[in-house]
């Protein structure tokens, strides 16, 4: 038993003492007499009755703890091993096209231009069709001449 548990004994057994001792002791010393109870009498009694009711709740805690710490506890719920392996295989096939996006974006050119070229995509049609078809961006690698603008990154020229 750890110190704590012998505190919490120690404490309930002596409250409980001196509430025994307050339930009784108007008959005890014959302070109560014969007639009705007297203020002393009443006093004594139900603060005894409370320190008694102080006493059993703090040995019902007590008993408690100690329950608890005796009684081996559980290990938690386990998924199934199949379960567990699925989401592990789409969490990694996740993060590799995750992983893959972001190093084709880091290696890709930061301000458009791949070797002297400028690449331009032609804004596509609101409704995105284009005489009944639907459109697709059209990109041109050209090299850059002198007194054409390039594209930034939100597609304004500079």
């Amino acid at each position: 038993m750890t110190l704590r548990t012998m505190l919490g004994i120690g404490w309930s057994i002596l409250v409980g003492l001196a509430g025994g001792w307050l339930v009784l002791m108007p008959w005890a010393l014959n302070v109560q007499g014969n007639g009705d109870w007297t203020d002393l009498t009443k006093g004594a009694f139900w603060t005894g009755l409370a320190l008694l009711a102080i006493c059993a709740i703090g040995l019902i805690v007590t008993i408690g703890l100690i329950v608890r710490a005796v009684t081996p506890q559980r290990p938690p719920r386990q998924r199934p091993a199949a379960e567990t392996n699925d989401n592990q295989a789409e969490l990694d096939r996740a993060l590799l096209q995750i992983a893959s996006k972001l190093a084709a974006d880091l290696s890709a050119p930061a301000n458009g231009r791949t070797n002297g070229a400028v690449t331009r995509t032609a804004p596509a049609p609101a409704n995105g069709t284009v005489n009944g078809q639907t459109a697709a961006p059209a990109t041109t690698n050209e090299p850059a001449t002198e007194g054409e603008g390039v594209l930034t990154h939100g597609g304004a020229e500079r």
